[in-house]
């Protein structure tokens, strides 16, 4: 923090060379050319993996507190989540052409 205040001057009157100083970036796949952990071929492999993963916990997530199910046990998430989704849905239906 100190350091950003130390040079706080010198950035605004040189407010046009900031743009200079961010890593570059790949052309075609947005990502930093100058980053430590480079995936390249086991990208997918690790986004696979990862979809996986965040499929299965949902799925779990979901499921009832104790069977048979009644409504002191029933789990309203499903309920939660469909009307959450109905509302993005309407969103992106009103806001769709400005992304």
């Amino acid at each position: 923090m100190c350091r950003i205040l130390h040079h706080l001057p010198e950035l605004i009157l040189r407010h046009a060379n900031l743009y200079s100083t961010y890593p570059r970036m790949h052309p075609i796949v947005q990502t930093s050319l100058d980053t430590p952990l480079k995936l390249d071929r086991y990208r997918n492999l690790c986004n696979s993996i990862a979809v996986i993963l965040v499929s299965m916990t949902t799925i779990f997530f979901f499921f009832s507190i104790e069977v048979p199910v009644d409504t002191d046990t029933i789990n309203y998430i499903s309920t939660a989540k469909e009307i959450f989704m109905v509302l993005l849905d309407v969103y992106w239906a009103v806001y769709a052409k400005t992304f």
